[in-house]
């Protein structure tokens, strides 16, 4: 009898804990036409995309061949995060308790301005669904160490990661070829970064007062890049650009040996030697 009702003390005693282990929703609602958001009080932030799955599997039972002819590119429109231009993001309120992000499979996007400020974000995971981050996406983000890039993502907007002084490295797919301005600016821990191929410009002030910078690689499909790109990169020793001396010098518009006044004098630029 003893032994029963121990046992069956135990289990109790083990329900509880696991029930009072299991994280709780703090809040939750919409930041997108189709998609959901919910935040738990350990402060993980998940992005959902069921009504995406339900639009979808709809399509596939009508056997609707019209819109199927054009699946991928109803499945990126229905994706799509909110942008927060003009009003703030509906997890404002627990800005300071964000410390991680999930956005699941079926998000095709990241909003402008989704997580400006979310100085207690550490780390973000993306599902290969993720096409597009949104400018200033993850400005200011300061204690933000780790991004799990998708293998799908085509564009990053202007100032997405600027202010992100903990992110140590980038490592962006094949598949990101549009970056914007001011892109990693202020990314004073990032050590160093390979430019994904495919990549055509190198725009204004992407890699300004990254202090922590030491070498970056970039493929002999960029065509341009802006001389303040690297402005004040004091750590920057070494360029490998994986074009040639000729190439180089076009990126830069013929003005290449200015190019350490921006850096900080001690930058080698490494080029094929072929012309």
């Amino acid at each position: 009898m003893k032994k029963h009702l121990c046992a069956i003390l135990s289990l109790f005693a083990l329900v509880f804990l696991m029930t009072g282990c299991a994280a709780k929703t703090v809040a939750s609602g919409k930041c997108g036409e189709y998609l959901t958001w919910t935040l738990d009080d350990r402060g993980k932030l998940t992005i959902s995309a069921e009504e995406v799955r339900k639009v979808e599997a709809s399509i596939m039972e009508e056997n609707d061949v019209e819109r199927m002819d054009v699946f991928d590119d109803i499945e990126e429109y229905l994706g799509l995060m909110d942008n927060y231009d003009s009003q703030l993001p509906p997890w404002d309120a627990y800005q300071t308790e964000i410390k991680s992000v999930i956005v699941g499979s079926g998000v095709s996007s990241v909003g402008n301005n989704a997580f400006f400020d979310c100085t207690a974000l550490k780390s973000v995971k993306l599902s290969d669904s993720v096409m597009h981050i949104g400018g200033s996406a993850f400005f200011n983000c300061t204690g933000l160490k780790s991004v799990q890039f998708p293998h799908n993502i085509k564009t990053i907007g202007d100032y997405a990661f600027s202010g992100c002084e903990s992110l140590k490295e980038a490592n962006l797919p094949e598949t990101a070829a549009e970056w914007g301005e001011y892109v990693f600016s202020y990314c004073t821990a990032l050590k160093s970064l390979r430019v994904p191929e495919g990549v055509k410009e190198i725009k204004t002030a992407a890699f300004f007062e990254c202090t922590s910078l030491k070498s970056i690689t970039i493929p002999a499909s960029v065509t341009s890049v802006e001389l303040n790109a690297f402005m004040d990169c004091t750590s920057l020793k070494n360029i490998y650009f994986m074009g040639t001396e000729d190439q180089w010098e076009q990126a830069l518009g013929g003005f290449s040996d200015i190019l350490k006044d921006f850096t900080g004098y001690n930058t080698v630029v490494h080029t094929n030697n072929a012309k």
